[in-house]
């Protein structure tokens, strides 16, 4: 199910408030370009696998964070699922070339997304950042999620 309506993005203006905030450092980032008092459009979802697509964004950002060779999280994640193989081959109906494009995540159940999730870990590990401690990478993502 998803719902379309137009939210104001701005500051709580009585104890108790409830609105729509940022709670986690990758979805403040997300909202950091939205001017405070502004109406914006937002698309209201719940995806079953929110919890995985959240920790999959944060191991994006961390990435980002820790290498000098993606130009945001967005690239990253987008690299990172191109080394996963997680891409479809299509063809460009204007030059009529074909070229590798990333899949949505949108229609994966919760086990196709963790094993997603599980090999690009093992890409970050293996070939992106050899040598990390990934007990300790996975425990800086999980926080960042807090």
């Amino acid at each position: 199910m998803s719902i379309e309506v137009s939210l104001r993005k701005r500051k709580a203006k009585y104890a108790g408030e409830v609105g729509f905030f940022p709670n986690d450092p990758v979805a403040e980032e997300d909202c950091r370009p939205i001017a405070t008092d502004t109406d914006c459009m937002h698309a209201i979802s719940s995806p079953k696998n929110l919890a995985l697509q959240r920790y999959l964004w944060a191991l994006a950002t961390k990435v980002y964070e820790n290498t000098d060779f993606y130009l945001d999280k967005d690239d990253c994640l987008k690299n990172l699922k191109l080394q996963a193989r997680f891409a479809k081959l299509v063809q460009d109906p204007k030059t009529k070339k074909w070229e590798l494009v990333t899949k949505s995540l949108k229609r994966l159940s919760n086990e196709q997304l963790q094993r997603l999730v599980n090999r690009i870990i093992h890409i970050v590990e293996t070939e992106v950042l050899p040598g990390i401690d990934s007990k300790a990478m996975r425990r800086e993502v999980e926080d960042m999620l807090k």
